[in-house]
């Protein structure tokens, strides 16, 4: 049933870089009623504290907070993945503004949700704290 998946279960490293193909997605009924499976509309929430990427000018690591929020059409994300792509981002040399933006677009793709928002607040450069907000619907 979850032979697919690449990760879970196993013993592995973190990628050299972020890769759409490190995430794995797991199928996704929200209810079962009556012995049949039924999807509804519910949104999960994924928080992560410690991001780490690079500036790609100073090589100097930027550090912030994601909330990842999206209503599943069928699809979730499975955590080890999500874990090992967003890990991969602390030796990625990136603006913060286009790693937010490049994961949201890489788990739309992924998991085809409904609606997906990614919000990132990011710790303060030269007296200016960053935050963004991204969003994305079918």
């Amino acid at each position: 049933m979850y032979d697919h998946l690449q990760h879970l279960g196993k013993d592995v490293s973190i990628p050299d870089s972020p890769n759409v193909e490190t995430l794995d997605a797991i199928e996704f009924v929200s209810t079962v009623k009556g012995g049949e499976e039924e999807r509804c509309d519910c949104t999960l929430t994924l928080e992560v504290e410690d991001f780490t990427s690079l500036c790609p000018v100073t090589g100097q690591p930027d550090h912030g907070a994601l909330r990842i929020d999206y209503i599943p059409d069928g699809r979730i994300i499975e955590t080890k993945s999500l874990k090992l792509y967003l890990q991969a981002y602390r030796n990625a040399r990136t603006f913060v503004e286009h790693a937010v933006r490049d994961i949201r677009d890489d788990l739309f793709s992924v998991l085809r949700p409904k609606y997906i928002n990614i919000t990132g607040i990011f710790t303060s450069r030269g007296g200016i704290k960053t935050k963004l907000i991204l969003s994305r619907s079918k």
